[in-house]
């Protein structure tokens, strides 16, 4: 019987090792299974980056996988990268024409004044012109153009020819802008001015003037001044003065005195009451004044135009300048749609 217990015994300590040997061979192969699945997932990663590269792929599925999910999330960041396009936007600084110093002797001395009457353009009228250019296109008292009708008589004489608002000058870069001017006598329409800024004023050095210094502007001329003399360059800015043939009460029903003085506009005001070296007060009343007589009735591109004068042209009193003839650049050809045939 002993024997018996002994045999039994010895059978079921074999049977024991033979089932544990088993259990242990089948985990071994289920660890494998896991290291598929951590393959599948790292195919899962290079699928993303796939999507990161621009491939269209339907394996982006496979980003149910958390780890993938996340690798979707570094998508994501090359979305950043295109900030980099934003970047681009200093690419508009970049695309301006670099304007070279005017080389001692090559430039005349002369100086800036400003001006904005409304009127209709001496340049606007076909006999005004030389053969084979187009005049100024003109605008209507509501804004539209006049197209072709280069004949309408100008709203200083009550007509329906006003000055365009889009012939306000702009920034084209930190130390360039465009414009236009009105300048001299005789054959001057579409021609195009290098104006170099020397950091002194014409009649006095006031901190306008002198914050000015190296900064270039490029105007078109677009109208003679009967008072203007050799050298000067009455530049159109809005707020610069109506002068004697005040037009812009008449287009927007506004008060002559809110336009400041006939000559000078609002900085001309704004000196009278603070003084001519404040230059921060100044600036500050000159934009003041663009702020309610244009921009809260909504009239935005002349208020544009006088934040340019006070934060571009650092609301300068008719500062000195030296000055060249240039080709006119497409953009101010665009505007005024004058392209000289010499």
């Amino acid at each position: 019987m002993k024997r018996g217990f002994l045999l039994c015994a010895l059978f079921l300590f074999i049977s024991v090792i033979i089932y544990c040997s088993q259990s242990n061979g089948s985990s071994g192969s289920s660890s494998g299974d896991t290291n598929v699945q951590n393959d599948n997932s790292e195919s899962g990663n290079d699928d993303t980056a796939s999507i990161t590269d621009g491939t269209p792929s339907g394996s982006g599925s496979s980003a149910g996988d958390g780890s993938s999910a996340g690798d979707g999330g570094d998508t994501g960041d090359g979305g950043d990268g295109g900030d980099g396009g934003d970047g681009g936007d200093g690419g508009d600084t970049g695309d301006t024409v670099l304007y070279d110093p005017i080389p001692d002797g090559e430039g005349a001395p002369g100086y800036a004044t400003r001006t904005w009457d409304c009127g209709k353009p001496h340049c606007g009228w076909s006999g005004n012109v030389p053969s084979g250019m187009s005049p100024l296109p003109s605008c209507k008292k509501d804004g539209s153009s006049n197209g072709d009708d280069y004949e309408v008589k100008s709203s200083c004489d009550g007509g329906d020819g006003y000055l365009c608002n889009n012939l306000a000058p702009w920034k084209v870069s930190d130390t360039v802008s465009y414009g236009y001017a009105a300048s001299g006598s005789g054959d001057i329409c579409g021609k195009c001015y290098q104006l170099q800024f020397t950091g002194k004023g014409h009649y006095s050095d006031t901190p306008g003037a002198v914050a000015l210094a190296g900064k270039t502007m490029i105007v078109q001329l677009i109208s003679l001044g009967y008072d203007v003399s050799g050298g000067q360059f009455d530049i159109l800015i809005p707020g610069g003065g109506v002068g004697v043939f005040d037009a812009c009460s008449n287009k927007w029903n506004i008060p002559n005195s809110e336009f400041g003085a006939n000559y000078g506009g609002f900085l001309t005001a704004c000196q009278q009451q603070l003084g001519y070296y404040d230059h921060d007060a100044l600036k500050a009343c000159v934009k003041a004044k663009g702020q309610s007589v244009f921009r809260d009735r909504g009239i935005d591109d002349m208020a544009d135009g006088v934040d340019w004068f006070v934060d571009w042209f650092m609301a300068a009193d008719n500062p000195n300048l030296v000055y060249k003839e240039i080709e006119c650049p497409a953009e101010l050809i665009e505007k005024s749609s004058m392209c000289r045939p010499d």
